[in-house]
């Protein structure tokens, strides 16, 4: 059984000693808030350190450092050293992430072997496609008769300001850190306060690598440090993953001083329906795995499944069997599958929503408590927890919870679950499991959702779009699109000589 828990020790050991600092200009510096906050091991309660809370001075500081990049060495920059330097972080990436994968284990509290698979190796991946399109961006010329012809060019925006809470923050801002590096402009990251650590590593590397100095910088902080992002006329686009209140205030924020662009990913996990005809044995296998594993934290782990009545009992059956093997433990542990919550708070939101459940009428079959066994008995563990027999019309179906809980409900036919799904004001994906190809186009043809998996669930490439819609927000990721959406454009018309 390996742990990675002496690597850990050492390394929490080393931010111990390290005072609290932002990362500005390509330096550590000096918060002018003066005011910092304990990081904590939320899988053991005990401190790594601290780290400052940022100020909207403090913002002003990395806005300023990224406009002297944006306007002058990263401009400089070709497309072909942008890539190179690209590629060169993702080199980086990979030599330290060993330690990369340890110090975000620590300071999320999810387990070694999920931040590795679902967020190391998806940033080092997010850098190598996004280096790709460096210089490929501009339309060609088109003929566009009378004597004229016409094409699109597009140009960085020069500042973009980068948000989220605290449940995965490497796995949310590497892809958009790609991306903006592919497109040319320079960063300003608010990162909460209590998990800075990968992102300060991630900065760092950057810097490293030789881009110049102010290209991404980290402001950790909370509400102050983000509404100044949001309210600053330099910042030309802010993206941010959080809550559907928070993304509110950003937007009439955004509204209230230069109408920048806000792209918003604000939860609502994702579902899966499980037709009489699916592998119900893979289908709940992966339902676990996103679902109760580390991802019952993510923004977009699944909460929810729809399952054919003629098949509930047995899948019901096989999820109960599924949840009560998950491994809870030190997320240090190779062998751990479920860690702590990264907070207290969300411990404590997700114990609730247990509470609900049993109010509403659905059944608690496993779960349901904190979990305190062995390595678990003083972090923010919860128990891998799931509901039967819930209606679509429950809150704990409908609504977002930031913890391991799987709420299952049975359906009749395909218009009950298109409608529960219609249903949903939250919902970033939908997998359909069925063996029946005609079936699996209709279902799809029926879905509002962004992204759709056919007999899989959770499966993820930067090349691939992702959008969401609803109440879930308006966040475009992945693919060509993913790197637009960090230029500005400009028509050029012009006569044939």
């Amino acid at each position: 059984m390996q742990t990675f828990r002496r690597r850990a020790e050492y390394l929490a050991d080393r931010w111990r000693e390290r005072p609290p600092h932002l990362f500005v200009g390509g330096l550590d510096v000096e918060a002018e808030s003066h005011t910092s906050v304990p990081v904590v091991d939320p899988s053991t309660g005990t401190s790594l350190g601290r780290c400052p809370s940022g100020s909207p001075r403090d913002v002003e500081r990395g806005v300023r450092a990224a406009q002297r990049a944006a306007n002058g060495p990263l401009q400089a920059l070709t497309p072909d050293r942008r890539r190179d330097l690209i590629a060169r972080v993702a080199r980086l990436l990979e030599g330290d992430q060993e330690d990369l994968m340890i110090l975000h284990a620590l300071e999320t509290g999810r387990p070694v072997r999920h931040v590795r698979s679902a967020d190391v190796e998806p940033a080092i991946l997010s850098l190598r496609y996004a280096a790709g399109w460096c210089g490929k961006l501009d339309a060609p010329f088109l003929d566009l008769g009378a004597g004229l012809e016409g094409t699109v060019r597009r140009s960085p925006i020069p500042v973009v300001g980068l948000g989220c809470d605290d449940r995965h923050p490497l796995r949310t801002l590497a892809g958009p850190v790609a991306a903006a590096l592919a497109a040319g402009s320079a960063l300003v990251v608010q990162v909460p306060d209590t998990v800075p650590l990968a992102l300060f590593r991630l900065a760092e590397l950057v810097h490293e690598a030789g881009f110049p100095p102010g290209t991404l910088n980290v402001v950790p902080g909370r509400g102050p440090a983000l509404e100044a992002l949001a309210q600053h006329p330099q910042i030309g686009l802010l993206a941010h993953q959080g809550s559907v209140e928070t993304g509110r205030r950003l937007l009439v924020l955004a509204a209230k001083s230069n109408l920048k662009p806000v792209d918003l990913l604000l939860g609502g996990k994702t579902t899966a329906v499980v037709f009489d005809d699916g592998s119900l044995r893979k289908a709940s296998r992966q339902a676990v795995q996103q679902g109760l594993f580390a991802r019952g934290a993510d923004v977009d782990g699944l909460q929810r499944m729809l399952v054919h009545r003629s098949v509930y009992e047995e899948v019901a059956s096989l999820m109960a069997h599924h949840a009560k093997g998950v491994v809870v433990s030190d997320p240090m542990d190779e062998h751990t599958e479920l860690g702590a919550l990264a907070t207290e708070a969300r411990m404590k939101q997700v114990l609730a929503y247990c509470s609900l459940g049993r109010r509403e009428g659905a059944s608690l079959v496993a779960g349901g408590s904190r979990h305190v066994d062995g390595p678990a008995a003083h972090g923010t563990f919860v128990a891998p927890s799931l509901f039967v027999e819930a209606k679509p019309n429950m809150r704990i179906f409908r609504e977002d919870c930031e913890g391991p809980m799987i709420v299952m409900a049975p359906f009749d036919d395909d218009e009950e679950a298109l409608s529960a799904l219609d249903g949903l004001d939250l919902g970033l994906g939908v997998s359909i499991w069925s063996e029946d190809p005609a079936r699996l186009k209709r279902f799809t043809r029926g879905l509002a959702s962004g992204l759709v998996w056919h007999n899989s669930h959770g499966a993820r490439h930067p090349a691939l779009l992702q959008t969401t819609r609803g109440l879930s927000g308006n966040f475009v990721q992945g693919g060509r699109s993913g790197i637009e959406r960090f230029t500005h454009t400009a028509t050029v018309v012009s006569e044939e000589h």
